[in-house]
């Protein structure tokens, strides 16, 4: 499902008018992508994100519980 989602997302986010579901900006055609989840429940994808974005997000996560 997963695959099938980002590829579906992939022609609309190379038009370059795609806001990152994170932070609200436009990502670049150009640009690296994520197709972001929710970070509660990982079945729940919430749409394109920047890269960095997505990996900010990862990292905080990830010491959330420190």
């Amino acid at each position: 499902m997963f695959a099938q989602t980002r590829k579906q997302w992939e022609p609309k986010v190379r038009t370059g008018t795609v806001h990152c579901w994170r932070c609200i900006e436009l990502i670049p055609a150009t640009d690296d992508w994520h197709l972001g989840h929710d970070d509660e429940d990982r079945s729940i994808i919430r749409g394109p994100e920047h890269g960095a974005c997505n990996l900010k997000a990862a990292g905080q996560a990830s010491h959330r519980y420190d």
